[in-house]
């Protein structure tokens, strides 16, 4: 196999540029170079996951075109992916043999085979661990094991390993080097990639250098000697990698005693001294992390004690030991120490903040003043401080962290494995500054796999195995051989939580035990919980009919949920799936009744069809217009219902208008049993057989429990969403046919809010599906202790939304690249005012704005009266609450988190504020208490989800159905209509001499205060940083649960000055206030281009969007359209809007990558 001439372009950058060399049988190549120099392009091309630009890949001396991953595993080709390609959620042995299952002889999964095979190749690693057991409940080392046991069970011709070792201990190395001489005496063409020199010489036929893109050379080892080597990747000689230390230490700074945790490490004590360097070695696993976590505040002990100067401290946060002085560099660059979407300049002044707001007000230039130093010390290559720290390569990266948490001027380093991953140059640079800190006073705790770096830079090591001391040598006493012995005398630490998963695989008579801690015995028991009591309060729970009757609506709410389970299950949300239900019941009844003499599969086929027809749009809109499912499905539910209200035209298809048989079709029994309930019964027994025995079933787990490994390793993941979505459609569609039949009456607002009911039924992501989780929710509709209860309203019931999908396609993740421009070099920002404005502008925002002039300008010109005061003024009015509630939402949804409870905390808090003036309480009193309530109910969502770690989602979805509720306890379904004359006034008069009416002055007010909170303080920063990585927030010193806990508060305050006004405009006080509010707000703040992932947004755009909507709205509504076909417009612009700007960045990139090219040639 071979690279001939490749050239591969990104966009505007070349990343490899006429590469070529070859792989020979049974001869291992290594592949060295700096991070950022193209070993990774190199092996992805080989892979099949990218195509060259130029040139070609070779195999057998013939050209070929690796169009897939699955391509080049046809070839013969396996490669080890320096990321793996792993599914922490499926069993070892599915994630060694997904994309190749074997098969049985009816085409489904031969479990057997693939167990018996996955037991022979771990055994092959060195690996012992049960191949059913689950892959997140193995070490980080063990899962490297699994990625290496994956490739040979594909018995390739060639083997590509990109940096393998990297998280192995020296024991699992010397297994994988035994492995790859075998592999070589059987004539396989291995490629390395790696930076450890020792392993490179050691395990390499032949060296391949790569420097900045280009091939530097390939020569024989023998031919190549290190020091040589090194000098080709660098472009220069490297000295002293590690630099001579002879300075004294210091007095005692730190200090621990005793320290111990369970599951990670006991009886621990260390001593650390100004200007020494102290190591900590020890296999993976052995504690290491563990203590520096501790000593770093992000977990605490068990026992012992910590001394700062002979004091004893404890550290409840990062932010504690940060105000002691002590820095910590997490061995996990990208998920603890940066935020990837961040600029070099947001990542480097994270943790120090507040220095850059001295009078409470971030500034870009005191910001660069701060760390601008640091980042030239460090020799940081990059182009300017605004550029995204994702662009860097991974020794740049790794400089960032180290500016970042020197600029913090720390007395006490701690560095976990801090040049992992880096390549041999800067991890001269990193030993250089170690040396030269220490030399300056500093304290510095090492941590590190790499032998040689542990005996060359500390003065003394201390040696840990399965969390305990066991050996501790002074700078000229450790050898390789003496620390290996320390470190492995006896098998290495197992996390508890991982060896009580093993054991569960040992001791079959812990079945019984495993079942009932299962969350589907949860499920049951509570409904038992909920049934048992009521059916003795009224026994007719349990009658023939009831329990027909819960069947049979339970069986509707099975197949809807199943089809919303598919589309979870690839890490997506279907929102639309009520109204594809709707649609397709309307469609079908009117079939029927249009065609009473065909046979009643005219229905079903048409109500399929539609059903389908609509999946497959949404599922092309994510894949092929790369825009997340949650904004696709909140448009495309208003859209399909929209549609329908259009085509019904107010008609509804009843009873006595279709054929008996279509009624019978879901009434007849079988046995006893409905015919709809077995209809369910065969639909899951189908899922289950597509989920569980089928290689397609088990790829669609793997998309949602990783889709980029799930690329890697060849799984078609945009036709599998499609499939997913394909089919929650035509599922969609079938329950639109059963319910059709099952209640005869069908009109355009069938299944209102039943997207809500099947979202709690789904199972979770890469997950099993939860079959319980369908009907433990019938029984207090169906047996009222009274025996009946009416049907609450449906619009009460409205959409969840969900999704931390990291897809392309969400606006707020596509900013221009001159919006943090910045200067390169010195620090300066910008000349002039004119460069700052342009700094400020967002492409977005600018896209919005000339949409917001255009439809001003239509309304003006061709809409009569729109321009008009009272018209203004109106359309102001109208959109005051919503105006409000997109302030809260905003911060939530920056934040990953998000208010679905916020329109039901408005009418709670509207009847609170009723209920007191109505008894007499003053206004001035009745406000504040109005607005402690909301604050109330904001803290309790925020308790759920920060103190107890609840998903946002699901603990908004059941509090908006609780707050509505208690609503109706209050009030019922009447009304609060006498207000004081003064709340009156405040609903339906204008500022004095203007237009401007009162009801919008709230947010004219607060909409600034967010605006400066979120974009010029500190505060603002930590948003972001929160919404960007939690962890990396956490590990910044941000406390990120007080943070969750305060914007759930203001959430609720805001949501209750809304109430007020939304009262005090219609001058009334209901429970059902602001039905389905919610979902407009949301649709605002997203089409305001805040990132659906988190971690970017600016109430610029979301501003914008709202007076967007407000004046298309309000078109609409001048020119007689309905509410239906109104928020039908405005699904199709959000889309339109999202998929006109993808097209327009692709273009550029298109544009950009030719020019390159063009360049690259001439």
């Amino acid at each position: 196999m071979a690279l001939v001439q490749a050239t591969k372009a990104f966009g505007g950058t070349i990343a490899l540029k006429d590469a070529s060399f070859e792989l020979r049988s049974g001869e291992v190549l290594a592949l060295l170079g700096e991070n950022g120099a193209g070993k990774s392009t190199c092996v992805k091309l080989l892979a099949g996951v990218h195509a060259p630009t130029g040139g070609h890949v070779e195999i057998d001396g013939k050209p070929v075109v690796l169009h897939s991953p699955q391509d080049a595993q046809a070839a013969g080709i396996a490669v080890m992916h320096q990321h793996p390609g792993l599914f922490p959620d499926l069993p070892v042995a599915e994630n060694i043999y997904l994309g190749h299952m074997p098969r049985d002889r009816f085409g489904g999964i031969d479990n057997a085979a693939m167990i018996a095979g996955a037991r022979k190749v771990l055994a092959t690693v060195g690996l012992d661990v049960p191949a059913e057991m689950r892959l997140g409940a193995l070490r980080t080392s063990e899962q490297q094991l699994v990625e290496i046991a994956r490739a040979l069970s594909l018995d390739a011709r060639v083997l590509i390993m990109d940096e393998p070792t990297a998280a192995l201990s020296q024991r699992e190395v010397e297994r994988l080097f035994t492995v790859v001489a075998d592999l070589r005496l059987h004539g396989v063409a291995m490629m390395f990639v790696g930076h450890r020199m020792d392993e490179i010489f050691r395990i390499a036929d032949r060296i391949a250098v790569l420097r900045d893109g280009r091939l530097i050379g390939v020569k024989p080892k023998a031919e190549l000697g290190r020091a040589a080597a090194i000098s080709m990747m660098v472009g220069r000689e490297v000295t002293d990698l590690y630099p001579e230390r002879n300075h004294a230490t210091g007095a005692l700074v730190l200090e621990a005693r005793g320290l111990s945790r369970a599951g990670g490490f006991s009886n621990i004590d260390l001593k650390l001294r100004a200007g020494e360097v102290l190591g900590l070695g020890g296999l993976v696993g052995s504690g290491r992390t563990e203590i520096a976590r501790v000593l770093f505040g992000i977990d605490q002990p068990d026992a012992g004690e910590i001394l700062i100067d002979d004091l004893v401290v404890r550290f409840a946060s990062a932010r504690d030991a940060m105000d002691a002085h002590i820095a910590y560099v997490s061995e996990d660059r990208m998920g603890q120490s940066l935020v990837m979407d961040f600029s070099i300049l947001d990542n480097a002044v994270l943790p120090v903040l507040d220095k850059a707001a001295p009078a409470g007000f971030y500034g870009t230039d005191r910001a660069i003043d701060l760390v601008a130093d640091w980042l030239k010390r460090m020799k940081l290559r990059f182009s300017s401080y605004g550029q995204p720290v994702k662009e860097l390569s991974g020794g740049n990266q790794q400089k960032v962290v180290l500016a970042k948490w020197l600029r913090t001027e720390p007395r006490v380093l701690i560095l976990d494995e801090p040049t992992q991953g880096i390549d041999v140059g800067t991890k001269a640079e990193v030993h250089a500054m170690i040396a030269a800190l220490a030399a300056q006073g500093m304290a510095i705790l090492l941590i590190s796999s790499e032998m040689p770096e542990l005996i060359g830079m500390c003065d003394r090591i201390v040696v840990l195995r399965e969390g305990h001391q066991t050996a501790e040598f002074a700078r000229g006493e450790a050898t390789q051989k003496r620390v290996l012995e320390a470190a492995t005398k006896t098998s290495e630490r197992v996390d508890p939580a991982a060896q009580a998963e093993r054991a569960a695989f040992k001791d079959k008579r812990k079945g019984t035990l495993d079942f009932l801690k299962r969350r589907e015995f949860g499920l049951l028991a509570a409904m038992l919980a909920v049934a048992i009591p009521v059916t003795i309060i009224n026994p007719r729970m349990v009658s023939a009919a009831n329990l027909t009757a819960v069947s049979m609506d339970a069986a509707l709410l099975v197949v809807a949920a199943l089809a919303q389970m598919l589309v979870l299950i690839t890490r997506n949300i279907d929102l639309s799936i009520a109204a594809v239900i709707g649609l397709s019941a309307y469609m079908a009844a009117s079939m029927v009744q249009a065609y009473p003499g065909l046979d009643i599969g005219i229905g079903l086929v048409t109500a399929c069809a539609v059903g389908g027809i609509a999946g497959l749009i949404n599922g092309l809109v994510v894949t092929r217009g790369r825009i997340p499912a949650i904004v696709v499905t909140l448009a495309s539910m208003s859209i399909f219902r929209g549609f329908n209200s259009i085509w019904a035209a107010g008609d509804q298809v009843s009873a006595d208008e279709v054929t008996q048989a279509w009624l019978d079709m879901t009434g007849l029994k079988i046995a006893g049993v409905p015919l709809i309930v077995v209809i369910a019964i065969l639909i899951l027994c189908a899922g289950y057989v597509l989920l569980y025995r089928t290689s397609v079933g088990r790829e669609l787990f793997a998309t949602g429990s990783n889709p980029d490994g799930a690329r890697l390793i060849g799984i078609p993941v945009d036709r599998r969403i499609l499939l997913a979505f394909g089919m929650a459609g035509l599922l969609g569609g079938l329950c639109g046919a059963l319910w059709a039949s099952r209640y005869a009456t069908i009109d355009a607002r069938v299944a209102l809010g039943f997207e809500l009911r099947d979202r709690f039924g789904g199972g979770r992501r890469g997950r099993h599906p939860r079959w319980f989780g369908h009907t433990a929710r019938h029984h207090p509709r169906r047996a009222h202790p009274f025996g009946h209860q009416e049907r609450a309203d449906p619009c009460a019931r409205r959409p969840a939304v969900a999704a931390r999908r990291l897809r392309a396609g969400d606006p707020g993740r596509h900013r221009h690249r001159y919006l943090h421009r910045a200067a390169r070099g010195a620090g300066k920002t910008g000349k002039g005012a004119m460069n700052k404005f342009l700094r400020s502008i967002d492409f977005w925002d600018l896209l919005l704005a000339t949409s917001c002039l255009a439809a001003f300008l239509y309304a003006a010109i061709f809409v009569p009266n729109f321009v008009s005061g009272f018209n203004l003024s109106q359309l102001a009015a109208s959109a005051s609450e919503k105006a409000l509630l997109i302030l809260p939402m905003t911060l939530l949804i920056i934040i990953r988190e998000i208010d679905l409870s916020i329109a039901s905390v408005l009418a709670l808090t509207s009847v609170v504020f009723g209920l007191l003036v109505q008894a007499g309480v003053p206004t001035l009193a009745a406000i504040p208490l109005t607005l402690l309530a909301g604050g109330l109910l904001g803290a309790f969502n925020g308790y759920l989800v920060s103190g107890l770690g609840l998903q946002s989602l699901v603990v908004t979805l059941g509090t908006m159905a609780l707050y509505r509720g208690i609503g109706y306890i209050l009030l019922g379904t009447g009304s609060v209509n006498i207000l004081p004359p003064a709340v009156v006034d405040f609903g339906i008069n204008n500022l004095p001499g203007t237009e401007i009416p009162w009801t919008i002055v709230p947010f004219l007010v607060l909409a600034p205060v967010f605006a400066v909170i979120l974009q010029k303080t500190p505060s603002g920063k930590r948003i972001h940083a929160l919404g960007g990585s939690p962890e990396v927030a956490r590990y910044s010193g941000i406390n990120t649960r007080r943070m969750i806990l305060n914007l759930f508060i203001v959430s609720g305050v805001v949501a209750a000055i809304a109430g007020i006004v939304y009262t005090a405009r219609l001058s009334n006080a209901r429970a059902n206030n602001a039905l389905g509010m919610e979902l407009d707000v949301i649709t605002i703040v997203l089409l305001g281009g805040v990132s659906v992932f988190g971690g970017k947004g600016r109430l610029t755009g979301v501003m914008l969007a709202l007076l967007l909507i407000a004046v298309i709205r309000n078109v609409l509504a001048l020119n007689q359209v309905g509410g239906d076909a109104q928020g039908m417009i405005i699904g199709l612009l959000l889309i339109g809007s999202l998929l006109v700007g993808n097209y327009w960045r692709s273009a550029q990139e298109r544009l950009s990558r030719s020019r390159v090219l063009r360049e690259t040639k001439g």
